[in-house]
Parts: C-alpha cells; structure tokens; sequence
C-alpha cells in the first residue's frame, strides 16, 4: 500500500511537470468594460487527508485510491460548520475583490449571472447570453475551497479559481489560466500559502477557526492581483487543450 501512494503521488508530480503553460500577448485594445460573472459559493468546504486521522474517520465512509482518502459528507459538513463559524463566504469575498482589482484598472465593471451547468467547467462561448460589456471575465472555482495535507504533509490552504476572459464581440477567448493558492500536485499557476496557515491536525485546525479561515481569505486577494496583473501588464498564460484533472 505505502508503494502504491508513493507510485500514486509520483504520478500526480509527474502530470503536473508535464504542464507547460503558454506565455501569450493579450490584446486589450478596445476592451473598456468588462461583466463579471457572479461568483457561486462552494456547497461546502473540502478537507483532504492523505496521512492524518479525520474525527470522524470510519471505514465506510471513505473512498481514496493509493491510501489518498478523501472526506465525504460527515467530515465535510463538519469542516463547513468550522468556516461558516466565522463568517465566511468565500464565493462574495472573492468576487468583491477582482471587482476592486479592476476597477483599480480602470475598467469599468458590471456584474452578470451566467448559468454553469458544471460547477467546474467555465461558460462555453456558444452558450453566452447577450452581455452588455465589451468582455466578460468568468471566475469560478475549479476545485472545493479547502484544506488538505498533501504528500503526507500538514494540513495547508487550498483555493484554487479558473479564469477566463472573452471578447464578446469576437466571440474570442483572450486569457485563460488556472490558478491555486496553497500548496497542491494540480496547482499550475501557484501561490503559496504563509506557513502561519499550516496545521499539524485536524484538531488544531479545530481549536483555532479564525487562523483556519484567515489562511483562505489571505488568498483571495493574492488571486485577485495575479488576474489584475495578468490583465494590465499584456501578457497571461493559455490553457493546454487537456489539463491533469483533480
């Protein structure tokens, strides 16, 4: 079993090496207003432990694949009552905050509900609806707000966002990327969370929720600016055609 999680993670480091992402000249030329999607909040937090013991750990109540056990409803509602202790909306800080960024731009930005019939697929270009901007930037989470203590490590932030932003007249995907912050085998562009937000248990995750929460909304801001940089500097980062998925 310990063989297989090693070849199992071995793997994971692998795909992700094999991602090389594609440095591209953005043409913004004409673009002045941009809608934002309304970011969704997650229907729960995620915790992921690979090594550690979960209170609520039964057998029946796993699932994983090379000694990678994931938690499922019991430990996640347990995790999400934690976030929600302190008053978190992940989904409306974040959104709040890329609206800051560009504005701070000098964009002017709207808000637009766009339907995604995949909580993790962002909207498909023949699908739009008529948008009132000159672009539409769509943020959504590509994977469940989180901790997880990956590769036998301690628990860490886990926030990652795909973004894309279309030319509406053009019907013309002008960026795209996948971002994460914290620390994951899946992150492609990656900002690290600061060790202040790394736990040794689940338990002491537990005993202090304002330190759990702060180490994901330190994220939101650092994922807004790298948007907000890739945006006003020219240059972002294309999507492969197929990525390693979660």
């Amino acid at each position: 079993m310990r063989f297989l999680s090693l070849f199992v993670g071995a793997l994971l480091l692998g795909l992700t090496a094999c991602y090389s992402p594609t440095t591209m000249n953005i043409k913004l030329d004409g673009i002045r207003t941009i809608a934002i999607t309304e970011i969704e909040e997650p229907a729960y937090f995620n915790i992921i432990a690979v090594s550690h013991r979960l209170p609520k750990r039964d057998v029946q109540g796993y699932f994983g694949f090379g000694g990678a056990f994931i938690s499922v409803s019991a430990e996640r509602a347990m995790f999400s009552q934690l976030m929600a202790s302190q008053n978190f909306r992940v989904g409306s800080e974040l959104q709040a905050a890329v609206v800051q960024t560009m504005q701070g731009k000098g964009y002017e930005i709207t808000a637009v509900k766009i339907p995604h019939p995949r909580k993790d697929t962002v909207a498909r270009l023949e699908e739009l609806p008529p948008i009132n901007a000159d672009a539409l930037l769509d943020v959504i989470f590509w994977n469940t707000p989180g901790y997880e203590d990956t590769f036998f490590g301690d628990f860490t932030p886990h926030l990652g966002i795909q973004v894309q932003l279309i030319d509406i007249m053009n019907k013309k995907i002008l960026y795209s990327d996948r971002i994460l912050y914290g620390q994951g085998a899946a992150g492609y562009h990656q900002a690290k969370a600061d060790s202040r937000f790394t736990f040794p248990s689940y338990e002491a995750m537990e005993s202090d929720p304002a330190t759990t929460v702060e180490g994901l909304r330190m994220g939101i801001p650092i994922l807004a600016n790298i948007v907000g940089m890739a945006l006003s500097n020219g240059s972002g980062r294309n999507l492969p055609m197929s990525l390693p998925q979660r």
